[in-house]
């Protein structure tokens, strides 16, 4: 039997709880009038219900998500062909392929080859070895999308690297690899399309509102300003990291570095026949996500289902029952009810009058509404998820966007890429997982997480609203 079974809440899930019941009791009995109409009241109640509960933990993130396109249903707030529409768009197979891909790379070992391959690159540098870690990150992101299964990875790594070479905790060579960690795992996320969930629901929620972005497109936005971020945030941690934090007072070796590298690449044996598979699928399917609509027509969630199900096949077998049983299947029904959001508020016109009571008070410029809504990402990242943070403020902003006759694309792309700003690892579940490791203490965490935030602002000015400009989103 369960011994979760009759589980007491403590007090601050009590709190929290009232706090909730709280604010939906006012909600209800705000009296209806021409614009808080009868399902604009069930929208707010069942779209705040949803994303409290999963910004504050109240409840498994994709059984409270799941109840917003059900609560929108049951309380006919929209249609039900509204409601579930998001299960007919290409967002959530994305995800699902993504994952088994994903499965794919660590069953077979591939992404931890992919990662010891470049850090010999390095030859026992351990400064290229960051480097190496975050090339690494990079490119596993474009086919893992969970940052929680890229820090399992590397941060695997670290530890194991940590041990190797006897550093100590919280001091400057480990602080330094757990940061390049970061940004292989969670930074990265942000690059590609398949980067990361959230990612997925900002572009579901783009194409509602009538602005699609294809995979090569999203690259095309990001890639370029987001690496050049990546690369100076890093240089300015390591100076920092140097230059204030503790040193354990043990030299960087390379010869001993590169023999454990080798030692730990030697471990993984002759390259197997279901990695060379593994390896060819992965450039099919790249090769497939980069040629949309020049060779195929096929949107990138029919290509990583496709690529995804031939993995089972006889012959080629990189997939089995037993591995389906290990798919994530809930991340698909987080993301689903998040886009139902976007789905829901479009239908009922909800970003028109968004525009209309909030247009008085907001900067008219590119510039003013791009500071505007990094301190909706920054402190939003406080309270709330990324991913209900996108879901709350996407539509409203392309809204605001259009009325004042800016591109939209190049407006969600600021406030997403800002949503990488934290102080906190409870703020994103792949940092929390990163904090776990013990390498850092929350003191340097919450001091390096300033710096990266200070530095994003500065990156969105100087990098991506010029690079918006020139290629013509913003």
């Amino acid at each position: 039997m369960s011994t979760n079974i009759g589980k007491k809440l403590s007090n601050g899930e009590k709190l929290k709880w009232v706090i909730l019941v709280a604010v939906l009791a006012v909600l209800y009995l705000l009296p209806e009038g021409e614009v808080y109409t009868a399902q604009i009241k069930g929208f707010c109640l069942v779209t705040i219900a949803g994303i409290y509960l999963v910004a504050f933990e109240l409840m498994p993130a994709f059984i409270a998500a799941t109840l917003i396109p059900v609560g929108y249903w049951i309380f006919k707030v929209v249609p039900a062909g509204v409601a579930f529409g998001s299960w007919t768009q290409q967002f959530p197979w994305i995800i699902l392929g993504a994952f088994m891909v994903a499965h794919i790379m660590q069953k077979t070992g591939v992404s931890k080859r992919l990662a010891y391959s470049l850090m010999l690159l390095a030859r026992g540098n351990f400064y290229i070895v960051i480097a190496m870690l975050i090339v690494a990150g990079v490119i596993m992101a474009m086919f893992v999308p969970a940052g929680i299964a890229r820090v399992a990875i590397f941060g695997a790594i670290a530890l194991s690297i940590r041990d190797a070479m006897g550093w100590q905790d919280d001091t400057r060579k480990t602080i330094i690899l757990i940061m390049g960690v970061f940004f292989a795992a969670s930074a990265a996320s942000y690059l590609w399309y398949t980067g990361s969930n959230g990612n997925v629901i900002v572009a579901g929620m783009l194409e509602s509102a009538g602005y699609g972005v294809s995979w090569t497109e999203w690259a095309l936005y990001n890639a370029l300003p987001g690496l050049i971020s990546i690369a100076v945030q890093m240089v300015v941690v390591i100076f920092f990291v140097n230059k204030f934090c503790k040193d354990d007072g043990q030299s960087l070796v390379p010869t001993e570095m590169n023999r454990y590298i080798k030692e730990e690449y030697a471990k993984l044996g002759k390259i197997s026949a279901s990695e060379i598979k593994a390896t060819v699928m992965l450039a099919v399917l790249f090769i497939l996500l980069l040629t949309n609509g020049r060779l195929h027509s096929w949107n990138p969630g029919q290509v990583f289902m496709a690529i995804a199900l031939l993995a089972y096949l006889p012959g080629i077998q990189l997939l089995e029952q037993a591995d389906t049983k290990q798919i994530n299947f809930s991340v698909v029904f987080l993301i689903t009810g998040f886009i139902a959001i976007g789905d829901a508020a479009t239908n009922l016109g909800l970003g028109d009058i968004f525009v209309e009571k909030a247009l008085p008070y907001l900067p008219h410029s590119v510039y003013g509404l791009s500071a505007v809504s990094y301190f909706i990402a920054f402190f939003g990242n406080m309270l709330m998820t990324p991913l209900a943070i996108s879901s709350a403020f996407t539509v409203p902003m392309v809204n605001i966007a259009v009325t004042l006759g800016i591109n939209p694309t190049g407006l969600i792309m600021v406030f997403w890429n800002a949503c990488v700003a934290t102080l906190f690892p409870y703020e994103v579940n792949a940092d929390i997982l990163l904090f776990s490791y013990g390498l850092i203490s929350m003191k340097n965490y919450i001091k390096i997480g300033l710096i990266r935030s200070v530095l994003v602002f500065v990156m969105l000015f100087v990098i991506y609203i010029p690079w918006f400009k020139i290629i013509g989103i913003m």
